[in-house]
């Protein structure tokens, strides 16, 4: 992926990510490093959890297929690797079902406060764990169902999938967008989720909002979601 340029649409028509043995050498090599800053990180925000995420030491684009070797880590280690600005470190690789209204809108959810990116605006979505692993490999369709069911209460298997994805690199991020159709308005889906969002006891999102233009999001939403959502609206 070296060669490809940062916050820029690639189409994507199939992801193979086959997830391998072992400890990421990047983890082995900045463990101390990991371990001082997620004490930090739990002194700020005692509810964090350490669960498991996987990472990529490499990722190939070729032929419109995405390939890359997963190798298991933990949650701490990608706190660091966030504020890790070396070119070396390997890639996040995560999907986003981004859900479309029948009026052509965008749904994106600002992080609630507890969250560790509190107040950041993305797309309903989340790194890929055990629960993504079917057969060896990282199912994100899956991932993204169950993301956007726990954030929203919207279940994507009742709109309709584009048949590939939309890859945006940033900062050794790799995200992979589908957009998911629903025959539902933006008003709609925005009172399905607020609904959602205010009966849950901690929910994941403090709100949720609809957009149909670019141009329009800001620092609070990172490169590649505001790189995505221009470009969807200018096609």
């Amino acid at each position: 992926m070296q060669s490809r340029d940062q916050n820029r649409v690639y189409p994507v028509r199939d992801v193979r990510i086959q997830v391998v043995g072992g400890v990421p050498d990047y983890v082995v090599r900045n463990q101390k490093a990991i371990d001082e800053n997620w004490q930090q990180e739990v002194a700020s925000n005692p509810t964090l959890y350490d669960g498991e995420i996987y990472l990529a030491a490499e990722a190939v684009l070729a032929d419109g297929i995405l390939r890359a070797p997963y190798q298991r880590t933990s949650f701490r280690s990608l706190l660091y690797w966030r504020k890790d600005k070396t070119a070396d470190k390997p890639f996040h690789i995560f999907g986003s079902g981004v859900i479309v209204s029948s009026d052509n809108q965008l749904l994106l959810g600002q992080m609630a406060s507890h969250n560790v990116v509190g107040g950041r605006i993305y797309f309903p979505a989340g790194s890929n764990d055990d629960q993504d692993i079917v057969d060896g490999a990282v199912d994100l369709d899956g991932n993204a169902r169950r993301e956007v069911l726990e954030e929203t209460g919207i279940d994507l298997n009742h709109a309709v999938r584009t048949g590939g994805y939309s890859l945006v690199m940033c900062d050794r991020s790799l995200a992979l967008f589908r957009c998911y159709y629903f025959d539902r308005t933006a008003d709609e889906l925005q009172r399905q989720a607020e609904e959602f969002i205010v009966a849950q006891k901690q929910p994941e999102l403090s709100r949720v909002l609809m957009i149909g233009q670019g141009g329009i999001l800001d620092e609070r939403s990172p490169d590649y979601i505001r790189t995505f959502t221009d470009w969807y609206f200018a096609q």
